[in-house]
């Protein structure tokens, strides 16, 4: 087989394989989405007596909808598959040998060329399919670290740190001070050295409470 017959070769299985890559494309678009296509939309009402409920009939379209979702991932399993089997055939004709290295090179641009112009009108095609299909392309593309961001504000900070205000402690620490042989001698007697008085007046100590509590 010469040069030609292999191009020609090559140039059926690439515009093949891009075809391939849109199917994948959109099958996986519309997995993501949970959307159905036109062609496996399933419609189907249930032939039973009686009046149906609003959430019987929404688990039956419920149902309905997971079938056809199990219908596109069988497809895109198969669609992978031979996705594979293609791109393999197309890198053993090229490292076949059998193709000039002269005729290689061209080959390869004229290859690239065709991919350019296949993808531009596959890219068009699915813009027109999701349209009618009312896939949300712009959700589907966007990164996983920005649909997690989240829009919560940050503590705010203040310039200036409050002073505060350090309190004297009228309690003295004994311990860290020196005592002379008086003060030891009036510590150890307590509440012993307080004078007590001979008589109390009753009257007079509630008047002074009294008057005490008042202010």
């Amino acid at each position: 087989m010469d040069s030609a017959l292999h191009f020609k070769k090559l140039r059926s299985l690439t515009k093949t394989k891009l075809q391939t890559e849109h199917h994948l494309s959109n099958l996986k678009k519309y997995i993501q989405s949970r959307t159905v296509p036109k062609g496996l939309n399933i419609k189907m009402s249930p032939q039973a007596p009686g009046q149906k409920s609003k959430r019987f009939m929404s688990r039956w379209n419920e149902i309905l909808l997971n079938c056809s979702i199990q219908l596109l991932r069988l497809l895109l399993s198969f669609t992978t598959t031979n996705y594979k089997q293609i791109v393999n055939e197309i890198s053993d004709i090229i490292n076949s040998g059998h193709i000039s290295r002269d005729d290689l090179p061209r080959i390869k641009r004229r290859l690239e060329d065709i991919e350019k112009i296949e993808q531009s009108k596959h890219r068009e095609k699915q813009r027109n399919e999701f349209q009618r299909d009312k896939v949300h392309t712009v959700s589907l593309n966007q990164h996983i670290n920005d649909i997690n961001t989240t829009n919560h504000k940050a503590a705010r900070r203040r310039k200036f740190k409050r002073q505060k205000q350090k309190t004297e402690s009228i309690v003295v620490n004994l311990s860290s001070k020196e005592l002379t042989r008086a003060e030891e001698s009036l510590l150890s007697k307590g509440l012993n050295v307080c004078p007590t008085p001979s008589n109390v007046n009753s009257f007079q100590l509630d008047e002074d409470l009294d008057q005490f509590a008042r202010r």
